[in-house]
């Protein structure tokens, strides 16, 4: 009687045995027979190669065994089409296997049957059998497969060869073992990646992937020489399938540790990554396997600091929140390295200012060193008022001011000087913000005292941003006054200007705008302090005047001469007899003819010297050289 598929069908008798020939291993049948699990059956591919099953069971034990194995039989027939099917009840049966006569297996141990719940001698032992013969057929298929994988074998060999061995992995629970037992197949699998074929290419790293899975001794062998590199560099391949196939490989081995550092370690492998995970153009899951990639590769210290110094500085935000002290410590250094934008200073401020603050309170050297610098980086006119509401004055005022054992070293008050100098700047109201005891802000008269008083006994580079404090804190008409009530009191204005004649051009840019912004407020003290016989009028006049492109200094230098009493005669004559007004009609010339460069301060440098050259006018009746010049040089003509 023939069933589904021209196989014949079994019948019930008592003590028979069922012989299958399948081209497929039926798993899910001896799940069947173990686990009385229904509905599970579908066929595994063996790559075409014949199995055959011998299932035994006494019907005596358990009846309705048999028909239930009749079912999944036929149905395993139906489905495949390719196997063929023969039973043996005590005589040689027409549809065995190669004629063979197969007899009723012994019995064997008790065992449950899930269907009925009694108890039947074991109808299962072929499970192991069947992995057994499938490890050895690997085996034999797998040495097949390995002759076709050099780079001289035609495409199509090697290529079926490489899903040979995918599907091998993918199937085999032993594919570990046979892969540890044949040392050759994977250097050669790797050697693929050279060839000049691309789909051999892509097959290969395909392949490499799916034995990624297989555990660490395939990710050994990986690690080994230069085959990371090599993965690597197909990242920056224009191919975007090649790119995908290798950076799903990497994301496999980043998943090893020992792997992860290496990855990191390959020059520009996670600049790379960094670009592929923000990119718009590139694959949707391309991006995101990247992404993966990146977060495993973030295990390592030295992959964070790449990561950072790429533009991907959230890692290393996360370490210095909640990583250990000493990772704390060496983000926080490395970050004081890096050059920021102002937004992302922004951004880098409003998670880890706090963090960074609360290190620049330690009582030890390195941390606080670490956090000034780190501070330093992000300190900016956009970052200020985050830094401010996270308590960054007082700290930063006290390593100023303190002297003593617990003292900073002077280069590190430079850093804190500098921090202030780059906060300073902001719109905010330093008159309400506490900075030390009593209810001390930065604008208390004690506090600016210090300040001038630690500008009068540090070195020009320290000198020069406690002045930019200055210069920001007096850019403010709210904090202008008690600046300079404080200057007044310690008489430090003729020491201020004493800077005019600093031969550190950043020194003498700083005092200048300083001044400027105080001539406003104190413009005859000024006058007086440059009067006197030292020379600072002479110096501030030849910056005023240099032929040079226009810059910050000039401007400055000519808004602070404008700035001066009008009618103090004795400053006009003697800015005559130091020929300044002669040089400040040339540059007119100069500017007025296009000859002059540097446009950014062009108008506030121009306006300066016309204001300077009105001076004269208020000695026209009194001073004939003041006429003369006027006559000699025309001095309408350019003001025209």
């Amino acid at each position: 009687m023939s069933g589904a598929g021209g196989v014949a069908e079994p019948f019930s008798s008592p003590g028979g045995q069922v012989s299958v020939l399948l081209a497929r291993p039926m798993w899910p049948i001896l799940k069947y027979l173990r686990d009385g699990a229904w509905g599970f059956f579908s066929p595994i591919s063996i790559s075409g190669q014949n199995i055959l099953l011998r299932i035994s069971f006494r019907l005596n034990d358990c009846a309705n065994c048999f028909e239930s194995c009749k079912d999944i039989l036929m149905k395993s027939a139906q489905m495949s089409g390719s196997w063929e099917q023969g039973y043996d009840h005590g005589s040689q049966s027409d549809g065995s296997y190669h004629s063979e006569r197969f007899h009723p297996e012994p019995i064997y141990d008790a065992f449950v049957c899930y269907l009925t719940k009694q108890i039947m001698h074991d109808p299962v032992t072929l499970e192991n059998a069947i992995e057994e013969w499938t490890a050895r057929n690997d085996s034999v298929q797998l040495e097949k497969a390995q002759k076709s994988l050099n780079l001289g074998s035609a495409e199509g060999d090697a290529v079926q060869a490489l899903e040979y061995i995918q599907c091998i992995c993918i199937n085999s629970r032993l594919n570990k073992h046979i892969m540890r037992n044949n040392t050759e197949l994977l250097p050669m699998i790797i050697g693929m990646l050279k060839s000049s074929s691309r789909r051999f290419r892509c097959k290969a790293l395909e392949t490499l992937r799916i034995l990624a899975e297989e555990g660490d001794y395939v990710k050994e062998i990986m690690a080994e020489g230069d085959n990371v590199r090599t993965i690597v560099k197909f990242l920056s391949n224009e191919q975007s399938k090649e790119r995908k196939e290798a950076v799903s490989l990497l994301y496999k081995l980043s998943k090893s540790g020992f792997l992860s550092e290496k990855i990191g370690s390959v020059n520009g492998a996670i600049l790379i990554l960094v670009g592929m995970s923000s990119s718009k153009s590139e694959n949707v899951l391309t991006v995101e396997t990247a992404e993966k990639t990146l977060r495993n590769l973030e295990t390592h210290e030295n992959n964070v600091l790449q990561m950072a110094e790429n533009g991907r500085l959230q890692p290393l935000l996360t370490q210095i929140l909640e990583g250990p002290s000493e990772t704390k410590l060496s983000m926080a250094s490395y970050l004081g390295e890096l050059m920021l934008s102002n937004d992302v200073k922004d951004v880098v401020a409003r998670s880890v200012g706090s963090s960074l603050i609360s290190l620049m309170k330690s009582s030890n050297i390195k941390p606080r060193e670490a956090s000034l610098k780190a501070l330093n980086q992000i300190a900016c006119e956009t970052s200020a008022n985050i830094l401010i509401e996270s308590g960054i004055l007082p700290p930063l005022v006290k390593d100023l001011f303190t002297v003593g054992a617990n003292q900073l070293p002077m280069r590190l008050k430079e850093v804190a000087a500098t921090i202030l100098a780059n906060i300073v700047n902001c719109e905010i109201d330093f008159d309400s913000i506490p900075v030390g005891p009593d209810h001390q802000t930065l604008v208390s008269e004690d506090i600016i005292h210090s300040l001038l008083h630690l500008i009068s006994n540090t070195g020009p580079a320290i000198e020069c941003k406690l002045i930019q404090v200055l210069v920001g804190l007096t850019n403010s008409p709210s904090t202008a006054a008690s600046i300079v009530h404080a200057i007044r009191s310690s008489g430090a204005t003729i020491s201020l200007v004493q800077f005019i004649e600093a031969p550190q051009r950043d020194l003498r840019l700083a005092s200048i705008k300083l001044l400027q912004n105080l001539s406003h407020h104190m413009d005859h003290e000024l006058a007086d302090a440059l009067r006197g016989s030292v020379g600072q009028l002479g110096s501030l006049i030849k910056v005023a005047t240099e032929n040079i492109g226009i810059t910050e200094e000039q401007a400055a230098a000519a808004e602070l001469l404008a700035g001066l009493p009008e009618r103090d005669l004795d400053l006009t004559r003697q800015m005559l007899d130091e020929g300044a007004f002669q040089q400040i009609i040339s540059r007119v010339y100069q500017i007025r003819q296009g000859e002059a460069r540097g446009i950014r301060f062009m108008t506030p440098y121009l306006v300066g010297l016309v204001r300077i050259l009105a001076r004269v006018t208020y000695i026209l009746q009194e001073d004939p050289a003041c006429i003369n010049l006027c006559i000699q040089n025309n001095l309408a003509a350019p003001l025209c």
